[in-house]
């Protein structure tokens, strides 16, 4: 479902510097070290926008309209995508770097079970951007874990051994309210994701499908 070449300006490597490493050039002070490395405060308090400053994320959409113009210069589409675990986690720092970025260089990429682990309506948000929304990851999960984790400040890593995420149609997600909410001109990319099964990964995969077939009606090549 969906056309052309999807980029996705993913924030997932924009944590406090690893000082062993040497900076890469061009990249702002900030931007480096992995993203869910130990020395990143928030995959240790995930899902509430922790330590959020200003000044970080204008340097971030700084650094991210730059990245999102030689993409598309090169005929991909760059797309926002906020995620867990980032320093662009929550919706506030979502339309940060939006409104700040032209959209026609940037898209929005949402991926909703992100976006529902830091407790908002992902399908709101969604329809708030639905123009600007070049592809969506689909995600279920238990909303109980996420909650749980932002008020208990549980780390990133055990919250999703808990069993956070699950296969589609199995979990709290309104996933029909999410894909409505891109609108009916909606052309993009679905990407059916799931970060850990509940199941073991080749049981996973044909749950997966067998909920993608129910859902888009897709048929086996050539029948």
């Amino acid at each position: 479902m969906g056309h052309g070449r999807l980029g996705s300006t993913s924030v997932l490597r924009t944590c406090p510097p690893d000082r062993s490493q040497q900076r890469g050039p061009g990249r702002p002070p900030g931007l480096s070290g992995s993203w869910n490395g130990p020395g990143c405060p928030r995959v240790r308090h995930p899902g509430v926008g922790y330590d959020s400053r200003e000044d970080r994320l204008a340097q971030i959409s700084e650094y991210i309209a730059r990245a999102a113009e030689i993409m598309a210069f090169e005929g991909a589409t760059p797309a926002l995508h906020p995620h867990v675990g980032t320093w662009i986690e929550t919706v506030d720092e979502a339309r940060y770097v939006l409104d700040r970025v032209d959209e026609s260089v940037l898209k929005f990429g949402p991926d909703a079970g992100h976006l529902a682990w830091t407790g908002v309506n992902p399908a709101d948000v969604i329809a708030e951007y639905a123009p600007r929304v070049a592809g969506i990851h689909i995600k279920d999960y238990h909303s109980s874990i996420a909650r749980r984790s932002r008020i208990e400040d549980i780390d990133y890593r055990s919250t999703v051994l808990s069993g956070l995420w699950t296969e589609p149609g199995t979990g709290d997600a309104n996933i029909e309210e999410v894909l409505a909410a891109a609108g009916p001109a909606f052309t993009g990319w679905v990407v059916v994701e799931v970060d850990r099964g509940s199941v073991p990964p080749a049981e996973s995969i044909r749950r997966c499908g067998a909920w993608l077939t129910n859902r888009f009606a897709f048929q086996n090549a050539g029948s």
